[in-house]
């Protein structure tokens, strides 16, 4: 009995496509990040929370206006104890670190700008999806 696998690579190609875009809109995204003005802020409290999750807050000057801000955990990211020691440990109270604000919306602070290597391996395997599956699905009907 011949089984058609036609739907399981459909599906897995639908998944590449939504992985890319995904990927694509986010790079997008952070793109708009690489024009950002930078600040130099000053640690004020560096410790791992009880999700695992590094709890680093500083503080720093902005437009005459002394502001405290926490590190914002990077979307899509899981929580691992190595990871969060070593945001910690990059990070020590007292120390000095850059972080970048949106001018036009001055509240919105990072840490990092512009898109990341995880993004870029993301939409690269996102099309690879696409691609090969197109090809089995070629070879396949």
């Amino acid at each position: 009995m011949a089984v058609n696998y036609s739907l399981i690579i459909l599906v897995f190609v639908l998944a590449g496509v939504v992985m890319a875009v995904w990927s694509w809109r986010k790079i997008q995204n952070k793109k708009q990040t690489l024009d950002w003005p930078e600040i130099k802020a000053k640690v004020v409290s560096s410790k791992i929370d009880q999700n695992l999750t590094p709890d680093i807050e500083y503080e720093f000057e902005l437009n005459g206006k002394q502001v405290q801000k926490k590190y914002e955990f990077t979307e899509g990211m899981t929580a691992s104890p190595e990871y969060a020691q070593r945001v910690v440990e990059q990070h020590p109270v007292g120390s000095q670190l850059t972080v970048y604000y949106d001018p036009k919306n001055p509240d919105h602070i990072i840490m990092s700008r512009g898109p990341d290597k995880e993004d870029k391996i993301s939409l690269a395997i996102g099309v690879a999806m696409v691609v090969f599956g197109g090809f089995l699905l070629l070879i396949n009907l």
